[in-house]
């Protein structure tokens, strides 16, 4: 399949100035066809209609707007509730301030833009807490055999619990060392104290888990409104305490845990699968909603080198057998799971399987976007970079700029090449799909500076869960990764 396409692409040497298209994608018959409304099988983000066995449109009483890119974690908590109880709805998403404006449809249905919001039969509802409650009372667990979300009996204080952890992590990650000079003024306080009150929060999270007979609060079956409260904001903890202090959560010893036992169970859930971002979403994520962390200690280099692709070893390059190289102390798991297959049915693969899928995934995703991501590439382009941009409190918003029309032809070919190498049925033999690629790239007539920054401002911006999850994500990463070292 690969030969076809690259023959195809010989035909369509990137030349500066000219036109472009995308080509078609190929025929992959690697993924599986099933229809978007997916549960158990991980779910897929771009759905906008979510519809269990048996529903159609008409049963969807409430539409869930929450943000585009996925970063808002009350957003996450009520999308996850809405998943887990089973019940049919709709979503559309809206841009939250720090990366764009939100359209005037959503701002006269919401003045304030709050997020998350529900229209429940023409009715505009905001607030996490309330829209949880909702739908428990709209789909009360004693008609139909719904679940039970509603958090377990006497909860208030793990909810008390959890305001202290959220505190203890704002102080850690978002308060200056004290040994900054902010505005000719030394900053009072202790890291070490910070941190061990924020160890020392968690543990009490940990130990409360530990006292349950299942991995959830309160010996739930399933996980409740409490689980996803903890959980929308534990998962941003693991990414920014790993980036900004260093420290794994995962491997705090004994008496943590009941935490890991619980955030394995979590990652064993295909629909929290799919609304789970990763540590480089969240790093980027977090400082334009809480503001910039601070670095805890000196030394941190390396490590945030490795989780935002400057460094090789958690994800970002390929290893010499063409697979995406993950080295074992990386924090994040390699890839868990694709839309379509079940948790059971995705281990059960073996790794060479799970890397094909996770690159077809990502050629398909490539392809699907064809155009408008080549003209989304070019705003990185000398031309583009002179547009007049407006401003936004996210590090790499650019929703406004305009694209450099001189490389779209070359940028163009370029990420077709690389979108036909991650298409390839190539179980066991990617390395020579990368041969025949590093050929053909080495032939291509561009400005390979300017392409090299076009193919790096789409690899800097592919987000998880938003654009796809994880083990496709760090495969089309990589791959822009080994085109620009081609260049």
């Amino acid at each position: 399949m690969f030969v076809l396409f690259a023959l195809l692409l010989l035909l369509l040497t990137p030349m500066s100035g000219s036109s472009f298209s995308f080509p078609a994608p190929p025929l992959i018959s690697t993924l599986p066809t099933r229809p978007s409304p997916t549960s158990p099988t991980m779910i897929s983000p771009s759905d906008s209609l979510r519809l269990p066995d048996g529903y159609t449109e008409k049963d969807a009483m409430i539409t869930l707007f929450r943000d585009k890119a996925g970063w808002c974690p009350y957003c996450q908590k009520v999308w996850l509730h809405l998943e887990m109880k089973g019940v049919p709805f709709k979503m559309s998403t809206v841009p939250m301030r720090s990366y764009g404006d939100k359209p005037e449809s959503f701002t006269s249905r919401v003045p304030s833009g709050l997020l998350p919001a529900f229209d429940v039969g023409g009715r505009t509802f905001t607030e996490s807490s309330t829209l949880m409650e909702i739908v428990e009372q709209l789909y009360p667990a004693s008609d139909s055999g719904w679940k039970d979300m509603s958090a377990p009996a006497g909860s208030e204080g793990l909810k008390r619990l959890e305001r202290r952890l959220f505190g203890d992590w704002c102080n850690l990650i978002f308060r200056p060392p004290p040994s900054r000079n902010v505005f000719g003024m030394q900053v009072p306080g202790g890291a070490d104290g910070r941190l061990s009150d924020f160890k020392r929060t968690l543990s009490e999270v940990s130990s409360a888990l530990s006292r349950s007979e299942t991995p959830w609060f309160g010996g739930s079956p399933h996980p409740t409104s409490l689980d996803l409260l903890y959980i929308s904001h534990v998962e941003r903890m693991l990414a920014s305490v790993m980036y900004w202090t260093g420290i794994d959560m995962r491997s705090l010893g004994e008496d943590y845990e009941g935490l890991r036992q619980w955030l394995d169970a979590f990652d064993a859930s295909e629909v929290y699968l799919g609304t789970k971002g990763d540590y480089y979403t969240h790093i980027k994520d977090i400082p334009p909603q809480y503001g910039p962390g601070f670095d805890l200690a000196p030394g941190l280099e390396s490590v945030q080198r490795k989780l935002v692709g400057a460094e090789d070893g958690w994800g970002w390059f390929l290893g010499p057998d063409g697979e995406v190289r993950v080295d074992g102390d990386c924090p994040e798991a390699v890839g868990l799971g694709l839309p379509g297959f079940t948790m059971s049915e995705w281990s059960s693969l073996s790794p060479s399987r799970r890397g094909l899928l996770a690159r077809n995934k990502a050629g398909l995703s490539l392809f699907a976007g064809g155009d408008a991501v080549v003209r989304f590439s070019c705003r990185a382009g000398d031309g583009g970079s002179k547009n007049p941009r407006k401003q936004f409190g996210a590090e790499l918003a650019d929703p406004y700029a305009q694209p450099d029309e001189s490389l779209v032809s070359s940028v163009g070919g370029v990420l077709a090449s690389v979108a036909s190498c991650l298409a390839s049925d190539d179980e066991g033999r990617h390395r020579a799909s990368l041969e025949a690629l590093e050929e053909e790239l080495g032939r291509a007539r561009v400005d390979g500076r300017q392409v090299k920054a076009c193919l790096a401002y789409l690899r800097d911006r592919v987000g998880v869960p938003r654009d796809m999850p994880l083990s496709a994500a760090r495969e089309l990463r990589a791959h822009l990764n080994f085109a620009i070292q081609c260049l």
